[in-house]
């Protein structure tokens, strides 16, 4: 019952798989729409607001990455 539990845990935190590399996808789209966003450079004089916001979503996207990345994965690539 205890190592059940301790599955359960485990699940509950990790989520399913599908979803772990669907928000993993979901993380580069969102770096990418940001990014493009970012390099409109004329956006930062016409449009502060919406440039920032694209700073947003390139941060967030970048953490999101990072959050769903597989551990083990991560261990063996080298920068």
């Amino acid at each position: 019952a205890i190592s059940l539990a301790g599955e359960l845990k485990t699940y509950i935190q990790e989520g399913p798989a599908g979803v772990s590399i669907l928000c993993f996808c979901g993380g580069f789209v969102t770096t990418f729409v940001g990014l493009i966003g970012l390099f409109n450079l004329s956006g930062m004089l016409f449009s502060p607001f919406n440039y920032l916001l694209d700073a947003y979503l390139c941060t967030f996207g970048v953490v999101t990455v990072l959050l769903e990345a597989d551990v083990e994965t991560v261990k063996t690539m080298s920068l």
